[in-house]
């Protein structure tokens, strides 16, 4: 696996870690897309190596 591979594979395993830290739940919709979602949190995004860490933090309104 090239560099540039590994990079997306690399940051969904950041992504699923952090996640899991947070206590969100992590589901693959019908359509293909992923759903994050838990207290503050519920973002649909196509992989998910497009979140990034502040993505993962509780909406403030």
């Amino acid at each position: 696996m090239s560099t540039r591979a590994a990079q997306p594979a690399n940051k969904r395993d950041e992504i699923q870690r952090l996640a899991e830290q947070r206590g969100l739940h992590i589901e693959t919709l019908p359509s293909g897309r992923i759903r994050v979602f838990g207290v503050g949190v519920d973002i649909r995004v196509v992989d998910l190596a497009y979140l990034s860490s502040y993505d993962l933090l509780p909406a403030t309104r």
